[in-house]
């Protein structure tokens, strides 16, 4: 399964690479069991690339987008809608203070 997140925002990829690496260390910290931090890494300036337990996907930021893209096992299909609305937030998240 295949889900594609794009959003506009108004921020520097600086700033916003910043406040995305903040919420990483949030639940890194919240969920230290799953050990968030080491599941994902920055592959340029603005791509994040990132892999658990079967799934994989891509972040970038551009100028003005941010677009995401991850590909699910089947088994997550039934939990796509939560999947969306938690891309949602943390887009809010991290633009909040932008």
């Amino acid at each position: 399964m295949k889900i594609e997140f794009r959003r506009r925002h108004g921020s520097t990829v600086e700033s916003l690479r910043a406040r995305i690496d903040a919420q990483v260390a949030l639940y890194t910290a919240r969920y230290p069991h799953l050990d968030v931090g080491s599941h994902y890494r920055w592959t340029s300036a603005n791509t994040a690339e990132g892999s658990y337990r079967g799934a994989d996907g891509q972040l970038s930021i551009e100028p003005t987008d941010i677009a995401v893209t991850l590909h699910l096992p089947f088994f997550a299909r039934p939990f796509r809608s939560k999947i969306e609305d938690f891309l949602e937030r943390e887009f809010e998240a991290i633009t909040r203070t932008a």
